[in-house]
């Protein structure tokens, strides 16, 4: 790894040797958050065990502080008028790490919990390659090879990470065409994934396509994106994120031989002073093994979301934003109908925010965090004034799927099965928000925020027939984020 880049940067550095153009982008951000009883609930008062089911939080203290940084780095060699080389370079397991601790790597425990289309780098790597590829300019199309990120409709379920302090891509190894019909594109694409050998049971494979209708006269975009996602018997990376075993007081959710497809509509529309976005990903495959944790056991998938998104500019300072989801969880039917949303797609700045887990326990990444198993409903309003913006949001949600006395049930934050004792609430609670951006420079932004956390019944569960003394939570935080 350390040759390779030295190499690179000695290319950069003799660039009027090889009569190409470099370029250098990037993003450095640094967080600072304190939530104060971070745990939801005070403690049970019995050994905390993960696997029992229970929605606690492990810890000894009450409060919480997140510090962590964000350093990407983005080369790019412009070689001629056809080829162009692009990458992306940064540090610890999100393209980042913690301040003034251990780099942020995967999860070395907590399990695959559904999340067929994410991907993420090995946690042993000190400098992650996120991306390496070749915009091939051609007559026909404009092609992708090599490894890439991927970003279509909100993002919600494909996100390539463009935001400063974005910490996740969508990442493909292979090639992509993007062919230009008028005002339709056409964009067809073939990958690996975290392949763990070189055995066509070791990778995931994914193949697809989009078709988006882009008319910016009218301002309004209207898509569909299929896609098939197979993974192999011996693929390490749908099993965990890194690949790493599980501890034996969780069992490992071997998912092992899968076929997942899924259906992803999107559309976008804006108008003078409104603006509305839908994105409906819809999963559908089979031969997922394992995925309750037993051995040789298999199951089909199909899981939904809805995701809504819309704006009204009252006039050029006052700003109303709704944002709304239904986001499947699991039912424990003969089907896994789970579905997560992408972890840069956000909605609150606690709620759905932090994996919660990590803050004592250091195998956990705490942005490792997705929404799941929701229904929820936002409403904003902004006030922007020269180089500030103002921001209050109040949230609510509610889960779609809870845990029933003798049944099986599904720990959606951590992800794996396990038999219910007890009844659960399907009451997430409700957020409010009050935030500003303070625009510093073109490239310079600094963000606040303070937030009060009404944490939901459902976090009081605990598998055993006793509930937890939930509590609620106040947060606060500062971010400042660089481009370049």
């Amino acid at each position: 790894m350390k040759y390779f880049i030295a190499f690179l940067f000695a290319l950069l550095s003799f660039q009027t040797s090889f009569a190409t153009t470099a370029n250098f982008k990037g993003a450095l951000g640094l967080e600072t958050t304190r939530i104060h009883d971070y745990k939801r609930a005070k403690p049970s008062g019995t050994a905390f065990a993960y696997g029992s089911g229970s929605e606690e939080v492990a810890g000894l203290n009450d409060n919480a502080e997140i510090q962590t940084f964000i350093f990407r780095l983005n080369p790019e060699l412009i070689i001629n008028d056809h080829v162009t080389v692009f990458s992306e370079l940064s540090s610890g397991h999100s393209r980042g790490g913690n301040v003034g601790g251990r780099n942020n790597t995967a999860n070395k425990i907590g399990n695959f919990g559904g999340k067929f289309y994410q991907s993420a780098p090995s946690a042993t790597d000190t400098i992650h390659i996120n991306q390496a590829y070749m915009d091939i300019y051609a007559d026909i199309a404009t092609f992708k090879v090599g490894r890439f990120s991927k970003h279509w409709g909100l993002g919600a379920v494909i996100n390539k990470g463009s935001e400063t302090m974005d910490r996740y891509i969508s990442r493909y190894d292979g090639v992509e065409g993007n062919f230009s019909i008028g005002k339709l594109f056409i964009t067809p694409y073939w990958s690996k994934t975290d392949g763990t050998n070189h055995h066509l049971s070791g990778s995931i494979r994914d193949m697809g396509v989009s078709v988006l209708y882009d008319d910016t006269s009218k301002d309004m975009k209207l898509g569909l994106l299929w896609s098939e996602r197979k993974s192999g018997g011996s693929s390490g990376a749908m099993t965990q994120l890194d690949g790493t075993t599980a501890p034996p007081n969780l069992l490992p959710v071997q998912v092992k031989e899968s076929s997942i497809r899924m259906f992803d509509f999107f559309y976008k529309k804006d108008w003078k002073n409104f603006g509305l976005g839908l994105e409906v990903p819809y999963l559908d495959g089979d031969g997922a093994t394992n995925i309750y944790g037993a051995t040789g056991s298999s199951t089909g998938v199909q899981s939904i979301s809805v995701i809504l998104e819309s704006y009204y500019n009252i006039n050029s300072k006052f700003k109303l934003d709704f944002k709304a989801g239904y986001i499947s969880g699991d039912d424990s039917s003969k089907e896994f109908t789970a579905m997560y949303l992408h972890n840069n797609y956000k909605i609150a700045e606690l709620m759905f925010n932090y994996n919660l887990h990590a803050v004592a326990d250091q195998r956990f990444d705490v942005h490792n965090a997705a929404i799941t198993n929701s229904t929820y409903a936002k409403l904003g309003l902004s006030y922007k004034r020269g180089l500030w913006n103002w921001k209050l949001g109040l949230l609510w949600a509610k889960a779609n799927e809870t845990a029933e006395a003798s049944k099986q049930a599904w720990n959606h934050d951590l992800g794996y099965g396990y038999i219910a004792a007890a009844n659960q609430d399907s009451d997430l609670g409700y957020e409010a928000d009050l935030g500003f951006d303070y625009q510093w420079n073109p490239n310079l932004l600094l963000s606040g925020f303070l937030s009060y956390y009404a944490v939901g019944d459902y976090y009081a569960f605990t598998n055993t027939g006793s509930k937890l003394d939930t509590k609620n939570q106040l947060g606060g935080g500062l971010k400042l984020g660089l481009s370049f």
